[in-house]
């Protein structure tokens, strides 16, 4: 086993965020807003109240504070300034129970259980093992209480609409916006589950032109993540010793990166 300090701030980065490869650094909400200086923006006012609770419900189901949950689907990316950063429908899965968790997108893969979790990089044939706190994965939203905050300060509107079949759409919107212009939650009419979740982000090198924007879309699955090799810590590496692991005998091949 290789150890070395290399690899730590990079392994608490990513594989604590199950969708951290999507969009690094991604700025939602909270910044402070910055408006295109040309527009016309009318007083900010107070959201429905009735509209803010049923977002917040709807977002729970994307929850990874939960101590049970479990949700999967795909992302695709496009990126109006940059084609090679785009994709289509790349798979992801999350599942939780009590202290540990498992989530995977593309041929990444990452499992916490007491204590220690262990990041796999299928391509590059590389884990890092750890310990650490307790941890869930970052949700691919960010915090519900601060998103439903900025709608004033920074003049979004929210608004629900039809959008198709038992579907609804309920949105954020300020395309005058230079972090996030448009926050999308397409979702069922009757049970109030997500379909998927539309994020429109600027470029931070010209955020002034629109059709340089990313955005960001995740579709769900209505049925439980198909967990890849049952999704368990030792499904990768077996403990060699108190603080040593190996590869499992499938990803013998597999350098292992032992994290201080």
């Amino acid at each position: 086993m290789k150890k070395t300090n290399k690899y730590s701030a990079l392994l608490i980065t990513i594989s604590m965020g199950l969708f951290g490869a999507v969009y690094a650094g991604t700025r939602l909400f909270g910044s402070t807003a910055v408006q295109k200086p040309e527009a016309e923006l009318e007083a900010p006012q107070r959201p429905d109240s009735v509209l803010v609770q049923k977002f917040l419900k709807i977002l729970a189901f994307t929850s990874t504070t939960l101590e049970n949950q479990e949700f999967n689907g795909s992302i695709t990316v496009s990126d109006g300034a940059d084609s090679s950063q785009s994709f289509r429908e790349r798979p992801y899965a999350y599942k939780r129970s009590g202290n540990s968790f498992y989530c995977m997108m593309g041929k990444t893969e990452t499992a916490y259980e007491g204590g220690r979790y262990v990041y796999v990089d299928h391509i590059k044939k590389k884990m890092m093992v750890g310990t650490g706190a307790k941890q869930s994965g970052a949700s691919i939203l960010p915090d519900a209480n601060k998103l439903i905050g900025s709608i004033v300060s920074e003049n979004y509107r929210i608004i629900d609409l039809p959008a198709g079949i038992r579907k609804r759409r309920i949105s954020l919107l300020n395309p005058n916006h230079v972090t996030c212009r448009a926050y999308e939650v397409t979702y069922d009419a009757l049970t109030l589950r997500p379909v998927s979740i539309s994020i429109r982000l600027d470029n931070p090198g010209n955020p002034y032109n629109d059709k340089l924007d990313r955005v960001l879309t995740f579709r769900f699955l209505p049925n439980p993540p198909v967990i890849r090799e049952g999704g368990s810590l030792k499904s990768f590496v077996q403990a060699k010793g108190n603080k040593s692991f190996s590869a499992a005998a499938k990803y013998r091949d597999y350098e292992v990166i032992e994290m201080p």
